[in-house]
């Protein structure tokens, strides 16, 4: 999934696909999260409503966004958009998975 503005300069870009987590329950699982650092929470606005959007669409009751493992020593920045997501979503809907 690409996020773009108006002018076609793509800002974000992210893979998904639906799993079925131990309740049973579809899951979105969000991938690839790649997103251009502007200044302001537009584009981080947007990464959220578009994986709501494809969570209601597919019938996702939850949404995992998946980062990249990192062990506890390194110094590797956290992602903001995928902070923001933890932020913006209900705890139980939503989960960060290392791999």
């Amino acid at each position: 999934m690409a996020i773009h503005d108006c002018r076609g300069i793509i800002h974000a870009l992210f893979s998904y696909r639906v799993d079925i987590d131990l309740r049973i329950r579809k899951r979105l699982c969000v991938g690839h999260l790649i997103v251009a650092h502007l200044p302001g929470s537009g584009i981080d606005d947007a990464v959220t409503a578009s994986t709501g959007t494809i969570a209601a669409r597919l019938g996702c009751q939850t949404i995992s966004i998946e980062q990249p493992f990192h062990s506890r020593a390194s110094s590797t920045p956290r992602c903001p958009t995928a902070e923001l997501l933890l932020h913006k979503w209900p705890r139980h809907a939503l989960s960060i998975r290392r791999h």
